[in-house]
């Protein structure tokens, strides 16, 4: 490896943030504009799309298509 090529390189580290049992953390908080979707864990790409979908519905007061019961952060209250 050259010199210019150790340079270069860097430490990264992917942090997956998820949570104890592996479910999502998804909705609203107590502030209006503050909205949660995370947890993903290694399966980040793999629930990204529909996490993704059910935020923006609650962002702009669709219905969410799903049941919403036990996936916000109150369960952890």
């Amino acid at each position: 490896m050259s010199d210019l090529s150790r340079r270069a390189a860097c430490r990264h580290n992917a942090a997956r943030p998820m949570t104890p049992e592996s479910a999502l953390i998804l909705g609203s908080t107590c502030h209006d504009n503050l909205f949660l979707n995370m947890g993903h864990g290694t399966l980040g790409w793999t629930m990204s799309l529909g996490s993704s979908r059910f935020v923006a519905d609650l962002v702009f007061g669709h219905s969410t298509g799903i049941d919403s019961d036990g996936l916000g952060l109150g369960r952890y209250a």
